[in-house]
């Protein structure tokens, strides 16, 4: 998972956010193991990670958003873990968790459905992938 820039640009809201984020994790049973700020994202690492939107009408705004940083990045682990955090992420839009009265972390803190204040990655094969690009700047 990592937070977005809309979200780690602003120490203060960050801070409220990453509790909350804690919260959420802890009531699901997981754990938060590494978690490390990045100032502004290498534009090599978030092509790779976005590599699966090349050719779609956001991806240039996606990569240039992103970054712009920074970003906090965070590995959680636990029984079901990427699962877990797609649901407590929400709807990629939070504003539909919203109007429909889901507390989602996106539905909380994020704007709309490109500034949604938190990437989850999709599935498992996704998680290790995404581990392996981010490896260099999680310290391993």
């Amino acid at each position: 998972m990592f937070f977005k820039p809309d979200l780690a640009g602003d120490a203060v809201r960050a801070g409220e956010a990453e509790a909350d984020l804690m919260r959420r994790l802890d009531a699901r049973d997981l754990r938060c193991v590494v978690s490390r700020r990045v100032e502004k994202p290498p534009l090599f690492v978030l092509k790779e990670h976005y590599a699966e939107h090349l050719g779609k009408h956001f991806y240039d705004w996606l990569l240039a958003y992103v970054a712009a940083g920074p970003i906090k990045l965070f590995v959680i682990e636990g029984d079901g873990a990427v699962q877990k955090c797609r649901e407590l992420a929400g709807n990629t839009d939070g504003r539909k968790d919203r109007a429909e009265g889901v507390d989602s972390f996106r539905a909380k803190w994020g704007v709309d459905g490109s500034i949604n204040a938190i990437h989850a990655s999709a599935d498992v094969e996704a998680a290790e992938r995404e581990l392996r690009i981010w490896k260099s700047l999680l310290g391993g």
